[in-house]
């Protein structure tokens, strides 16, 4: 009987466990690297010319082609569009963090400004990113630990801005 009322018991505790066990939501931040190889073939002449000083004066000419190979190497991080906007990594241990946002299709971005909060709502400093392509990467190195607030604000080269709830990252050292 013991047995039995413990096992109910247990399974009346896992049933509440499950009942109040919160989602976990996860993100994910993908970057492609393009690699463009170029390669340029160029042919360089040399010619010697060998004189002999006889009574019967010769002059011999050979010429020597050398191909000459020179490989370019462009790499480009082409970035892929964000459903939304948040940071990583977080919690940022030092270094720098990198803000992820959305830009709209239709749209060319002209500037990003990440306004960042202390949990007080004091301002603490503002980031501004003159070439937004979705990322925005700035040093820590000099904030202290804690919890911070940021907003995203996307400026667009038609005069229009869009504005992105405040979000949090967080900096332990």
């Amino acid at each position: 009987m013991k047995i039995k009322t413990l096992f109910i018991a247990i399974l009346l505790s896992l049933a509440c466990v499950a009942a109040y066990a919160t989602p976990t939501e996860t993100e994910t931040v993908t970057e492609t690297a393009t690699e463009t190889v170029t390669a340029t073939n160029t042919e360089t002449v040399t010619e010697t010319v060998t004189e002999t000083n006889t009574p019967d004066w010769t002059a011999t000419e050979s010429p020597t082609i050398t191909p000459t190979s020179t490989i370019t190497m462009t790499a480009t991080n082409t970035p892929t569009p964000q459903p939304k906007v948040f940071a990583y990594p977080n919690p940022a241990y030092s270094g720098f963090v990198t803000i992820a946002y959305p830009i709209e299709e239709s749209k060319t971005a002209k500037q990003v400004e990440i306004i960042l909060y202390g949990t007080d709502g004091e301002e603490t400093g503002t980031v501004t990113d003159n070439t937004p392509n979705g990322y925005t990467r700035f040093d820590i190195s000099k904030m202290a630990r804690g919890i911070y607030f940021y907003q995203t604000v996307i400026y667009y080269t038609d005069g229009t801005k869009t504005v992105k709830k405040h979000e949090k990252f967080a900096v332990v050292k």
